[in-house]
């Protein structure tokens, strides 16, 4: 009984979000509804139409907002978290550093959303760490590490575990990892 509510729920979400691409095409909201929507197609297996959609979002982003980098951004970082969860790593390291690079094309951007800034550094450096590409996590989560400074606790205690993971693999000194952890 419970799947058959649920699958009945999800079509008509679908059927809600596709009425609205429909009334919004060519919009902010628009990108939006169709990264939302490909949640629902990822969540549910259907990933050649979740990438789609996604691709769609940037696509659309990239023709009517590029200046403004914060739509631009965290469409690309969407799409990059979409290819890291199916296990397309090269993809997805591909849309988190455009993402990064959206944020830094504008530095009033920057200095206003650091969170933003750090959230995309940290997913490739988590990328980097499951890859055990240490030495490249480690620089991006040291630059991470530095924006924790102006934002908040969690975002820093995050940032120092994964270092700390980093640390653990490489086998570094004690000093080493109190220098760590002190920054």
């Amino acid at each position: 009984m419970f799947l058959l509510q649920y699958t009945t729920i999800f079509h008509l979400l679908q059927i809600n979000y596709h009425i609205i691409l429909i009334i919004l095409k060519d919009s902010m909201n628009y990108a939006r509804a169709l990264s939302f929507l490909s949640i629902n197609y990822e969540y549910n297996g259907a990933y050649g139409k979740a990438e789609e959609l996604l691709i769609e979002s940037c696509a659309l982003l990239e023709k009517v907002y590029e200046p403004e980098p914060y739509f631009l951004s965290k469409g690309y970082n969407n799409l990059a978290n979409f290819y890291n969860n199916v296990g397309r790593f090269d993809e997805a390291e591909y849309y988190f550093k455009k993402s990064i690079e959206a944020i830094k094309k504008n530095s009033d951007y920057l200095v206003r959303r650091r969170g933003d800034y750090w959230n995309r550094l940290f997913n490739l450096g988590l990328l980097y760490i499951n890859e055990e590409r240490y030495d490249e996590a480690e620089q991006i989560l040291n630059e991470a590490l530095d924006l924790t400074q102006k934002i908040d606790d969690n975002s820093k205690a995050m940032t120092i575990f994964l270092l700390a993971s980093i640390s653990a693999e490489k086998t570094i000194t004690l000093e080493q990892f109190l220098c760590i952890m002190k920054h």
